[in-house]
């Protein structure tokens, strides 16, 4: 469990009449270890003191009966009698609750039962982690967890980490259009492999962006686990919105393989609107990838991957570039706005099929639409074709008994089209037409016709 600084002050901003274990306040009261005990003592106007969460115990009164000889009116517990606070602060400095009664304004009680700010205008780093590290093990792909709806969660570097939400346990994170405030250079998630690890968990609905705009080498999402479902954010002004790297640093090998993204925005990001990279980031499904402004989709795996209908309006760096020559990587419906640059892709086994940009793409693999469609052929006994075969070219063949290829050629000058072996100096044949007196046929420039 990774453990944050908290002031025992909190006590009293909370107004409480017990700090718990790490501090008592003035008043004296005995030290609560139990949160029975807390909801017990210290109840919401018309609730007996139930279980927390509960309302067996209801019965309707009229909300004097656990003020602690106060003005019976608010259950505030000896306090100012604004706020509600009916929770306990844990041996971490963080207050606890049931409800959202429990927490001060401005905050509810989330998932794991802790007051968090949803304003951001105080870090809740140290209370959302610590409902993650509260999870049970995942049984099947992901425990469920959610945060509050449209809230605005600030995430400062509290321990000097540099890391935001820590996940090693596979989670159903649903943010519930929220959204992360992340102090700049920081990561704002990072996802880990492990023996119980973070593998095929889920993270969607939410929105990651930095605490001030400008250059900072922050991550919205650091992938470091195998198979993650993203789907449905917004990550923007962040140095990196995903990255997905098989080695990153000093944090040593990660299976980063098969990931399934989906509905991504990124937006203005500075160095990489996503990355992934190296041996194992390979065979993953991304779809509806939109980059909004800033740099674009950087992939540097080993084997590739597959983009469905990418939309891409980078205006700092690549737009798309596949940079591994082993890449087998598949590109389907790439639109391209005209200020970006064109996409590119190393291997000649690649695979780019429609979208605006097929005119504009950089590659040696196969390319089909607009009428700038590339491809090439092998047949069961190895004999291989290219349409068109080059600049000025038709098409190229060649047997795997040969070494060079035949092709046939448009010459400017004479404006003939001339077949030629690559492997012969590039000495030119030409067709002789149908009606020849000696028929048509192929002849080498240069030898007489008898």
């Amino acid at each position: 469990m990774r453990k944050f600084a908290t002031a025992v002050a909190i006590c009293a901003m909370a107004g409480l009449i017990s700090c718990g274990p790490n501090g008592d306040s003035d008043s004296g009261a005995d030290e609560l270890d139990d949160f029975d005990q807390v909801t017990q003592a210290h109840h919401r106007p018309g609730h007996s003191g139930g279980p927390p969460g509960s309302r067996d115990n209801d019965n309707g009164d009229n909300g004097n009966n656990g003020n602690n000889g106060n003005n019976g009116n608010n259950g505030n517990n000896g306090n100012n009698g604004n706020n509600g606070n009916n929770g306990y602060v844990d041996e971490d400095g963080i207050v606890r609750c049931s409800h959202d009664g429990h927490c001060s304004e401005g905050e509810v009680c989330s998932q794991g039962g802790r007051c968090i700010d949803v304003t951001g205008s105080r870090s809740v780093l140290a209370e959302l982690q610590a409902d993650l590290d509260d999870l049970p093990e995942a049984v099947g792909m992901g425990v469920p967890y959610e945060l509050p709806p449209n809230a605005k969660l600030r995430i400062d570097d509290e321990n000097g980490d540099g890391i935001g939400l820590f996940l090693d346990n596979a989670v159903i994170f649903e943010g519930n259009g929220s959204v992360l405030i992340v102090e700049n250079g920081m990561v704002g998630m990072r996802l880990i492999n492990g023996t119980s690890g973070a593998q095929w968990s889920t993270v969607k609905n939410l929105r990651i962006q930095p605490q001030e705009r400008g250059e900072h080498e922050g991550i919205g999402i650091d992938v470091r686990a195998h198979g993650l479902r993203l789907e449905n954010l917004w990550i923007q002004y962040m140095g990196t919105g995903i990255r997905a790297h098989t080695y990153a640093n000093d944090l040593g090998h990660a299976n980063v393989n098969t990931q399934q993204w989906s509905r991504i925005i990124l937006s203005n990001n500075y160095h990489h609107g996503m990355h992934v990279r190296s041996g194992d980031s390979n065979a993953g499904l991304f779809s509806g990838i939109e980059v909004l402004g800033g740099a674009g989709i950087q992939d540097d795996s080993f084997l590739g991957n597959t983009y469905l209908s990418p939309v891409i309006t980078s205006d700092r760096g690549a737009s798309l570039d596949i940079s591994s020559n082993a890449s087998s990587s598949l590109v389907l419906g790439l639109y391209l706005e005209d200020s970006a640059k064109n996409p590119t892709a190393v291997s000649a086994n690649d695979l780019h099929v429609g979208g605006n940009a097929i005119n504009r793409l950089e590659t040696r693999g196969d390319r089909i639409g607009r009428q700038h469609t590339k491809l090439r052929f092998r047949n069961e006994h190895g004999v291989r074709m290219r349409i068109p075969g080059g600049p000025y070219e038709a098409f190229a063949f060649r047997h795997p008994d040969e070494t060079y290829e035949w092709r046939m050629r448009y010459f400017p000058s004479p404006r003939q089209w001339r077949f030629f072996h690559v492997g012969s100096g590039q000495m030119p044949y030409r067709w002789t037409g149908e009606h020849h007196n000696q028929g048509p046929g192929l002849y080498q420039l240069g030898t007489p016709m008898q």
